[in-house]
């Protein structure tokens, strides 16, 4: 009976240090997204390529997507659905991958959610502000029992815990701020 508690303030800690972490990676990222001028921020390296607007754009949509599906999770209940049993693997490799600098292609079964499709960039700011909040929200509406299940599927990694979700996109949000310093850095920057 006396370990039940310790697990849970052990989880309890665990949720709050991702949130710590994320509200870190949040501000490093705005600190970055804020040093490009407004023009700057429509700059393109190449036709094909992401401006800044497009990056935040691109961050907002997939970490509303990770959220609201939390939220649906939650609110589901006993009805929620089973996404699988999450790897911690599979997520450490993906992890790896975002801290690694590289670069890939988004699985096409995911590209329609999380490509950049111009929304109106100050909306775009305000939900990007939004975004610690709704966070800490979340993960603190996460019920012991489902800690450890797989409540979102990662086009990746698979089955992913809320916990999951949150490490993710603290890789993510840091993934992208470095894609802000190549911009900032390529030949042709307006100001460079």
């Amino acid at each position: 009976m006396g370990f039940r508690p310790a697990v849970r303030i052990a989880r309890l800690h665990m949720m709050t240090t991702d949130a710590l972490l994320l509200d870190t990676e949040h501000r490093l990222f705005t600190e970055r997204f804020d040093a490009f001028a407004p023009e700057a921020r429509l700059w393109r390296p190449g036709p094909e390529q992401w401006n800044a607007n497009d990056v935040m754009e691109h961050l907002v949509r997939v970490e509303e997507g990770l959220i609201v599906g939390l939220e649906r999770q939650i609110a589901a209940g006993e009805g929620r659905r089973d996404v699988g049993v999450p790897s911690p693997e599979a997520l450490e490799a993906v992890r790896r991958f975002l801290r690694s600098g590289g670069r890939t292609r988004v699985p096409a079964r995911a590209t329609a959610h999380i490509t950049p499709q111009g929304d109106d960039p100050c909306e775009v700011r305000e939900r990007w502000d939004r975004l610690p909040s709704r966070w800490r929200e979340a993960l603190g509406s996460v019920p012991e029992a489902l800690a450890d299940v797989g409540l979102l599927l990662h086009p990746r990694a698979g089955a992913i815990t809320a916990r999951g979700a949150a490490l993710f996109a603290t890789d993510h949000r840091a993934h992208h701020a470095a894609q802000l310093k190549r911009l900032q850095e390529a030949e042709g920057f307006p100001g460079g």
